[in-house]
């Protein structure tokens, strides 16, 4: 079996401002690695379970920010970012049995966390579908959907929970 996992990082345990997410600034070395620690748990889960091949998206910034050396030897790192529509899920294909995020976040105009945002937070303020408010997890589950791939687990912050709970 093969699953695809997507991590971002301001859903991430204990990530509150914006210099926690970025590459130079005094905590983002704290935060990259907790990101790490839980994909790497997302990934032992999975071995556990019975999958044998694992793909790993890293879905922030520029794509560079999951070390590689800390997930196990099943678990491939697609890193850097694609101009295109898959870009958070690139590397996702038909033979994916299941699909996890990791550190997902609230939409932008939304108040479920300080970080809300939907793709960035300088040039788009809100974005919807038929008069939903949608976010990156709901974007890239389109994507998910529109391959035949359940998505089976979703971690971020309170906002983002509590929306994925409202959708199913």
């Amino acid at each position: 079996m093969k699953l695809f996992i997507s991590a971002d990082i301001e859903g991430v345990t204990g990530v509150t401002t914006w210099e926690d997410t970025e590459p130079g600034k005094s905590s983002y070395n704290i935060y990259v690695k907790q990101m790490a620690r839980e994909i790497s748990a997302a990934c032992r889960a999975a071995i556990e379970s019975g999958f044998d091949e694992i793909i790993v998206k890293d879905a922030h910034e520029d794509g560079t920010n999951v070390d590689m050396y800390a997930l196990p030897p099943e678990a491939v790192l697609v890193r850097g970012m694609m101009p295109s529509p898959y870009n958070m899920v690139e590397g996702v294909d038909e033979d994916c049995t299941a699909a996890v995020f990791i550190g997902y976040h609230s939409a932008a105009s939304t108040a479920g966390s300080p970080l809300a945002h939907t793709f960035t937070s300088k040039k788009i303020f809100k974005m919807s579908i038929n008069d939903k408010i949608v976010s990156e997890y709901h974007l890239n589950a389109l994507v998910l959907a529109k391959l035949g791939i359940p998505l089976v687990f979703v971690s971020g912050d309170k906002g983002l929970c509590e929306s994925v709970k409202s959708d199913n």
